[in-house]
């Protein structure tokens, strides 16, 4: 007969061992499950940097708005573009069981695999004329008369060649600006704020000294009807600021990211910060100031107006990123002009469909319709005093603005998160 005592350990012992088989077993479901769900988001990261690569080499594939690259149901890619002034943000998202796994980027346009354009000056039937150190390097697309030397206040050119590359003839008129980004910013110009947008006015946050929203947000919409005046603030993110008078930028303000949209834009002496500020009368940067990489001054107008517009880049100021000027119903006794005065540096894209009265230093391209030259004594035409256009002065790791037409293969500027 056996013992109580014994029957008693027989069955603690039976207990013991079913619980250590239990936990075993979990142990063993739950470590292979987290192997299986280390491996699928390990795949989905994958997919997702795969899906963004293919979208950046065949900017087409965002037409598409979603890519399979496993012809599956399981593994499916999707994305939305957004334009953020003259860039675009790209999200790609998939999904696969329970997990989710996004990545969001601020992209351009990969200006190095495209045409290399240092200058394209449109064909008027004209020479281009250049004299005192001008420096023209890189493929220039000239009138079909050329270019040749001349005389002006005093100088004479004193290169040993008038360019420093490819010359290529070019047409009446200049290539055709990316048509969606010009519609896209003309009708924030003209148009109210979207519905979809997070709306505040400016003069609800006056006072605040600090306006920050995270790209992972709703954009933040600041709108006035009165002339916005920004100083002593700090403004960053995503947010987009549009007044129906004008906007004045002091030395104070500290901006970074904003997109501004207003019928003028007047940056004070010594700003530094980071913007794109579109307009349809007229932009005036003042001197010393550093508008560093990715900004954009943009002029955009579609409408006929009677009344000539202008961009004005004073001088010693450095703007890294773009300047357009562009009015569809241009006329010839109100031409518009974008002013580059002297020691003025731009780094990147310049396109002006009308007149460029330049005196500085392009290192990147330039597209314009004819340049003035203004001096103390007089105003010559399709003349260049001391400039520069320096494609090969650009630096190899700029990423430009989606500024023409034509497709380029694309490029991350940033990741947003």
């Amino acid at each position: 007969m056996i013992k109580a005592a014994a029957l008693f350990y027989a069955v603690f012992i039976s207990i013991i061992i079913a619980l250590l088989s239990g936990f075993f077993i979990l142990w063993t479901f739950y470590q292979n499950r987290y192997l299986d769900d280390e491996f699928i988001k390990e795949r989905l990261v994958c997919d997702v940097n795969s899906s963004m690569n293919i979208v950046l080499e065949i900017p087409e594939t965002l037409n598409q708005n979603k890519i399979n690259l496993f012809d599956d149901e399981v593994r499916e890619i999707t994305f939305q573009k957004n334009i953020w002034g003259f860039y675009q943000i790209i999200v790609c998202s998939g999904k696969w069981n329970r997990f989710n796994y996004s990545k969001k980027a601020l992209i351009g346009d990969d200006i190095f695999s495209g045409n290399k354009v240092a200058l394209y000056l449109c064909d008027q039937d004209d020479y281009l004329n250049v004299c005192g150190k001008t420096l023209l390097k890189g493929t220039c697309w000239l009138p079909k008369k050329g270019i040749k030397r001349a005389y002006i206040e005093g100088s004479s050119f004193s290169g040993t060649k008038f360019v420093e590359g490819e010359i290529k003839q070019s047409e009446k008129n200049l290539p055709e600006l990316n048509k969606s980004m010009v519609d896209y910013n003309v009708a924030m110009l003209e148009g109210k704020p979207g519905t979809h947008d997070s709306l505040i006015w400016f003069e609800s946050i006056q006072k605040k000294d600090t306006i920050s929203n995270d790209f992972n947000k709703k954009t933040l919409y600041v709108y006035s009807e009165q002339i916005i005046i920004l100083e002593n603030k700090i403004i960053s993110g995503n947010v987009i600021i549009k007044s129906t008078k004008g906007i004045e930028i002091k030395e104070s303000a500290q901006i970074c990211d904003v997109v501004i949209y207003a019928p003028y834009v007047i940056i004070e002496n010594n700003f530094q910060g980071t913007l794109q500020a579109f307009v349809t009368d007229s932009a005036k940067i003042e001197e010393d100031c550093r508008l560093i990489y990715p900004s954009v001054i943009a002029l955009l107008n579609k409408k006929d107006s009677k009344t000539s517009s202008f961009i004005s880049i004073g001088e010693k100021t450095e703007l890294s990123g773009a300047l357009v000027l562009f009015r569809e119903k241009e006329q010839q006794k109100n031409s518009s002009i974008l002013k580059i005065e002297k020691d003025v540096i731009i780094n990147g894209q310049v396109y002006c469909n009308s007149l460029v009265d330049h005196k500085g230093c392009v290192n990147g391209s330039l597209y314009c319709k004819r340049f003035i030259l203004s001096t103390p004594s007089s105003v010559y035409e399709n003349h260049l005093l001391n400039a520069t256009v320096n494609f090969e002065g650009l630096s190899k790791y700029f990423t430009g603005i989606s500024l023409l037409e034509s497709s380029n293969k694309k490029e991350v500027i940033r990741w947003l998160q």
